[in-house]
């Protein structure tokens, strides 16, 4: 009994290895090839690739694509005048300069450093350069040329032998300086602050001081006299400007 299971299980064994005429031979993977065939990446359809996300463009990335920048703006606080409107352009270098050509004016009807005007205007033009650190934090610095004009008030025209000579003024030009931001986006829009601008006067181009001879009043000729000191010697600033405009 024992010698017929025997044959019956050998029997069994080479039937099931012969191949026959006509099939095909069955190939058996070895344990490598297995782990390799795993290891091998699965394939994706193209609608199935994640599109990697689009990355917005910092401002120093659109001082490289954009090179000009038209802006008004308002200083909040400054002197002589406490506010003045400005308007400007810029020309973007490169991401680290930029140019900047302002214009600012403001008017003030009331009596400043202790005298009584009628008027007191300030205009100033300044050329400025500026240096960019990172993304929109800058120092700037260039030249300005200033022009202010006041208008006496009634306590001194009071005394004065001729009431048509009424103004007085100083012009000149001196070294600004200042630190602030500046942002850009990719729809143009753009918006600035600066956090501080010093106007230092270095030099009077003209006087206009017609008013002194016209005021017999010693006291009230000397008040003039200051005021165009003050003017052409007294550095003045800027604090909290705002910046709107369109970069393209």
């Amino acid at each position: 009994m024992r010698i017929f299971l025997l044959t019956l299980l050998l029997t069994t064994t080479l039937y099931a290895q012969t191949e026959f005429p006509g099939e095909t031979p069955t190939k058996k993977e070895s344990d490598f090839e297995n782990a390799v065939e795993e290891a091998r990446p699965v394939k994706q359809s193209q609608s199935e690739i994640p599109i990697p996300a689009k990355k917005n463009k910092t401002s120093a990335d659109l001082r490289i694509e954009k090179h000009h920048t038209l802006a008004v703006g308002y200083e909040l606080i400054t002197s002589w005048i406490p506010s003045k409107k400005k308007i400007s352009y810029t020309y973007f270098n490169n991401p680290q300069w930029s140019f900047e050509l302002e214009y600012a004016y403001g008017s003030l009807s009331t009596g400043i450093v202790g005298i009584d005007l009628g008027r007191v205007t300030e205009k100033r033009t300044t050329l400025l350069a500026k240096r960019y650190f990172g993304n929109s934090f800058h120092l700037d610095f260039g030249p300005y040329y200033y022009d202010i004009n006041a208008r006496a008030g009634g306590k001194i025209m009071g005394v004065a032998q001729d009431t048509t000579i009424a103004d007085f003024g100083v012009k000149g030009i001196g070294l600004a300086t200042g630190l602030g931001n500046r942002w850009q986006w990719e729809n143009g829009f753009t918006f600035g602050i600066d956090w501080l601008r010093l106007n230092i006067p270095l030099m009077v181009t003209e006087y206009n001081q017609r008013i002194i001879k016209n005021i017999p009043d010693e006291g009230k000729s000397d008040d003039v006299k200051n005021v165009i000191e003050y003017f052409s010697r007294i550095p003045t600033f800027a604090v909290f400007g705002l910046t709107i405009g369109y970069t393209f």
